[in-house]
């Protein structure tokens, strides 16, 4: 008994320097630094980790906003399809046959709003409110003409219409099962995804 107490003794005692303990180790004395080596190992590992989280969080905020964007233009959609079932013809496009337009070209976005929000009487004589877009809903909420938005900010957007009734729409390259559909695309010469509604 007295062997193991006097191992566990010498083993708790600081060494003096440059003596080997029991375990093996030289220079136990001395605090122990990490070389040059393993400090850059281990800022690459982290630098590593941490791109790929940054990654993924950056996919999920980009997912979660096209969410949104799907959302509102399903509440612009509901509204135009209040719009076709009061007056029989929708609030864009042309009767008989398959439409694309353009919200951002021409005021065609501003136009849209006007007749869905009752102000336009000469198509919305009736002048019913479908709508109220939100301040969201606006590139520049403080200026009248400003052009209308999704979630991501993309100001590239078009209403697809069934205009012959057939339940699809064949426009543009784009072709689904639907009357209406909206699709959102990031401006000229920059990157980002569409946001279809009917995906």
């Amino acid at each position: 008994m007295a062997k193991v107490d006097d191992l566990r003794f010498r083993l708790r005692r600081k060494p003096d320097c440059g003596k080997t303990l029991p375990c093996g180790l030289a220079n136990c004395g001395k605090p122990r630094s990490f070389s040059l080596i393993e400090v850059i190992t281990v800022i690459a590992v982290l630098s590593i980790l941490g791109s790929i989280l940054l990654s993924a969080i950056g996919s999920a905020r980009t997912a979660a906003l096209a969410s949104v964007s799907k959302t509102r233009f399903a509440q612009w959609m509901g509204a135009m399809e209040a719009f076709r079932l009061e007056y029989g013809y929708y609030p864009v496009g042309e009767p008989g046959a398959d439409s694309c337009v353009a919200l951002h070209e021409g005021g065609q976005g501003q136009r849209l709003v006007s007749i869905l929000e009752g102000r336009d009487a000469a198509v919305n004589p009736r002048r019913i409110r479908f709508i109220q877009f939100a301040d969201r809903d606006f590139e520049n909420p403080a200026d009248p003409d400003s052009a209308l938005v999704d979630a991501l900010g993309y100001r590239v957007i078009h209403v697809l219409v069934d205009g012959d009734g057939d339940g699809k729409v064949r426009v543009a390259d784009y072709d689904f099962r639907g009357s209406l559909g909206m699709v959102a695309a990031a401006d000229p010469g920059e990157s980002g995804r569409e946001v279809r509604t009917w995906e």
